[in-house]
This record gives C-alpha cells, sequence and structure tokens, in this order.
C-alpha cells in the first residue's frame, strides 16, 4: 500500500509561514489594543524635575496618615508634563492606619496622586529647593527603580501597570504597595492569548530564517546514537544538583535582578565536570550538540537581533526611543559580561547538553519540551522557596506561561541552529536589555 506525501515547493512553505507570520502579527495587535489595561502599557518615562528639603510634614490620604521628619526630600515625578506623585526619602517617617492603629516605618515611597490632590495636601509646608548636585543624582537614581512599580514581567520586557488618576497608591521598596487600588487590574486571558501569538511569530520566523541550514546527515548520525549509561547518571546526577539548589533557594527567576555570583559558580562548576567527564572519556562527544562551521554561526547570530526587534516591538508596542546609562559605559559592558557569563553556563547545561540527551533519547519534538519543563523545574521551586503555596497570581502566571514560554523559544532556536553561542546571546539580552532601554 502506496502512502501519499505532499512535499511542497521551499517557496510555497516559505510564502505560507510569512502569511502566517502576518495574519498572527495582526490579531496579536487587535488584542493589544482591545486590551491596553490587560495586557499592560509599555515602561513609562517618569522625569523628576525637581527636588525639595521640606520641614516636618503630617498629611493623610484615604485612611492612612503619613509623618515626615525635617530630614525627608521630596521629588515630584512627572510624565509627559502631568505629575504623578512624589518619591519621598526619609530617614524618620511612618504611616499609621486610622483603622486599625498600626503603625509602620516607611524609608523610599512613590506616593501616586493627581496634582490637585498633591497641592491640597501640601497644604503650608514648606519646600525649600534641594542645592546639593551629588544629592539630588544620588536621590534620583535611587527613584528610578522605585517609580517602575508595580510592573508583571513578561518574556522580557516588564508590564508596567500605572493606576488611574482618581486612585491613591503608596508604593514602597520591594514592590509592595499600601493601600491595594482596584485601579491595578489584571485579566490573564487576554496576555495569554497574546504572549501566545508572540511566541508562535518568534517560532516561525526562526524556523523561517534557518531553511536553508540543511544538517539533516549530521543529526541523524547524532541522534542514531543513543545515550550510554554513563551519560543518563551523568544527566541525573547534575538535574539533583541544580533541583537541590534550587529547593534550598540558590536558583532564582529568570530576571535580571536575581542573577547573583552562586548562580554563575554553580553553572560553571557542572560545565567543567561534564568537560572532565568528557576527557576522560566517561561520555562522548555525542553529549554536546554543537555543531561546527562558521556558515552555521554566522547566520544563528544574524537572528538574534531580528528575534530581539519583534519581542521589543511586541512587549512595549512601540520602538526604543533612548538608553538609559545608569552607570558608565565600562560598568555598563561589565554587567553584560555578568549576564553573558551566566547565560553561556544556563545553555552549555539546558540546550548544550540535557536537550542533546533528551532529543536523543526520545527524538526531536519530545525532547524540546521535555527540556522545557525540566527548565521550568527549578524556577517553580525557586518561586515557592519564596512564595511558598499557593502561588500568586502573578508569580504563578510567570512559573506556568512566561518561563516555559521563554525556554521554549530558547530550545528552539538552539534545535534549528545547534549554536549555543547565540541562544547564549539572546538569553543574556532578554535580561540586560530591559534595565537600559527607554520606551
Amino acid at each position: 500500500m502506496k502512502v501519499l506525501r505532499l512535499k511542497l515547493n521551499p517557496i510555497a512553505v516559505f510564502l505560507m509561514i510569512l502569511i502566517l507570520i502576518v495574519c498572527s502579527s495582526v490579531t496579536a495587535f487587535y488584542i493589544a489594543t482591545e486590551n491596553k489595561d490587560a495586557i499592560g502599557a509599555p515602561p513609562s518615562r517618569f522625569v523628576i524635575k525637581e527636588i525639595y528639603q521640606n520641614e516636618p510634614w503630617t498629611f493623610q490620604v484615604e485612611h492612612y496618615s503619613i509623618w515626615l521628619s525635617g530630614e525627608s526630600y521630596v521629588g515630584p515625578v512627572y510624565l509627559e508634563d502631568q505629575l504623578m506623585g512624589i518619591v519621598v526619602q526619609s530617614e524618620e517617617a511612618y504611616l499609621e492606619d486610622m483603622n486599625t492603629k498600626r503603625r509602620r516605618t516607611l524609608d523610599n515611597f512613590f506616593l501616586t496622586l493627581n496634582s490637585e490632590t498633591y497641592l491640597q495636601i501640601k497644604g503650608d509646608t514648606l519646600f525649600l529647593p534641594l542645592e546639593n548636585p551629588a544629592l539630588q543624582r544620588r536621590i534620583t537614581a535611587a527613584a528610578q527603580t522605585l517609580i517602575q512599580l508595580p510592573e508583571v514581567q513578561g518574556i522580557a520586557y516588564p508590564r508596567i501597570f500605572l493606576p488611574p488618576d482618581e486612585t491613591t497608591s503608596i508604593y514602597l521598596e520591594g514592590g509592595e504597595v499600601i493601600p491595594s487600588t482596584d485601579g491595578i487590574t489584571f485579566n490573564n486571558q487576554p496576555l495569554i492569548y497574546f504572549f501566545g501569538l508572540v511566541v508562535l511569530i518568534v517560532l516561525l520566523t526562526i524556523y523561517l530564517l534557518t531553511m536553508d541550514l540543511d544538517r539533516s546527515n549530521w543529526l541523524t548520525r547524532l541522534y542514531a546514537t543513543k545515550p550510554m549509561l554513563r551519560e543518563n547518571l551523568t544527566a541525573a546526577f547534575s538535574l539533583i544538583v541544580i533541583l537541590t539548589a534550587a529547593m534550598q533557594g540558590k536558583i532564582h527567576n529568570f530576571e535580571a535582578a536575581t542573577v547573583h555570583s552562586d548562580m554563575i559558580i554553580l553553572y560553571w562548576a557542572i560545565i567543567c565536570l561534564l568537560l572532565i567527564l568528557h576527557k576522560k572519556q566517561f561520555i562522548s562527544a555525542q553529549a554536546f550538540g554543537l555543531a561546527s562551521g562558521w556558515r552555521s554561526y554566522f547566520r544563528s547570530i544574524i537572528i538574534v537581533p531580528v528575534i530581539l526587534l519583534i519581542i521589543i516591538l511586541f512587549s512595549t508596542l512601540q520602538f526604543p526611543s533612548g538608553i538609559n546609562m545608569f552607570a558608565t559605559a565600562q560598568q555598563v559592558a561589565l554587567q553584560f559580561l555578568l549576564f553573558f557569563s551566566y547565560a553561556l553556563g544556563v545553555e552549555f547545561f539546558w540546550r548544550g547538553f540535557l536537550q542533546t540527551y533528551l532529543e536523543r533519547l526520545w527524538g526531536k519534538g519530545l525532547g524540546l519540551l521535555l527540556v522545557t519543563a525540566l527548565f521550568t523545574l527549578p524556577l517553580f521551586l525557586a518561586t515557592y522557596h519564596s512564595a511558598g503555596l499557593p502561588l500568586p497570581p502573578t508569580e504563578a502566571l510567570e512559573v506556568f506561561f512566561f518561563f516555559p514560554l521563554t525556554a521554549l523559544l530558547l530550545g528552539y532556536l538552539y534545535q534549528r541552529s545547534q549554536n549555543l553561542l547565540s541562544v547564549a546571546l539572546l538569553h543574556a539580552l532578554l535580561l540586560f536589555l530591559p534595565g537600559i532601554l527607554v520606551f
């Protein structure tokens, strides 16, 4: 019995995928424009135009009473010349809930309110312009991280949610909000649809840009060689080490702020162990699915900026308008090298070793899905270690949606290119760029 197989012309495949990308893009933009509150607004450019030192000041917002000492500094925050709130830094300040009579100490906080309310509570309090440039820069630098709250981490870029003008919120360091306002809404369904389409667009783009990278013979030989018992033991031992570190809080979420030296040391220690085992011929060269050839490396590196452009455009719905140079060029470069060394270690293990191992064991499709799930498991354990169960809605969405999709993108890029450098570069840039791009 003959099986009829339809083999499409490469040009037809190219056009079909291109049409799918266009249709998915139009649908994603439609969802974004119809559900702005659910999907979130792009990071906004807040401006602190002046900083004041005030005399002792007590004011009331809703059922909260706030007392500031004379050593407090107040910086009005503007968004396109509209007053959005004030950043306060104080050595001695407290907030009292008049309903419960509970008092808590305040350090730095961002009070969102409209200009009318601000001028009303300001009253007759004396504000003196702060003329110390060094102190102004220090206060402004500390405020920049505070006035970005609250946020929900997307695939790469923070989704900023600003309360409407008629609401009042006090954002404390660490992301806590007092009181929580109904103006901050979060509807999972449109966001899931939107980012699901974004991931589909990126996957189709990766396939489109790697159609001519033919490595079938090399991959056929690779997948024909099944893992040996020693490689099974090595993979199991490495996973146990990483999962144990995650349960102890040593591995953190897929965010730039959580990249620490202990994580870099852990991954590079595992890599050194794998290379030693390879040199001792305990595991074979097939354990590392690393393709060679300058053509493959060059093409794969070119794909990275294309993927970044798609993610930036869909995550922010606009192009970057500038760069936030929060430090010197040398410090920025060192920070990127830190992220890249971390990303290279992570990708060498998860993609270069474990994904290759699982694909040789179970095939390309199932291997990619398994490594995606396993990559998410330490992040779930780390989130559980910090937040407990049940996970808060935001953390649950990250663990069960954003983290797996990010891992799927990285794994598919590696599967199509077999280029570890491009995957590590993409991983590092996803961590690095949100902190310096201004929209």
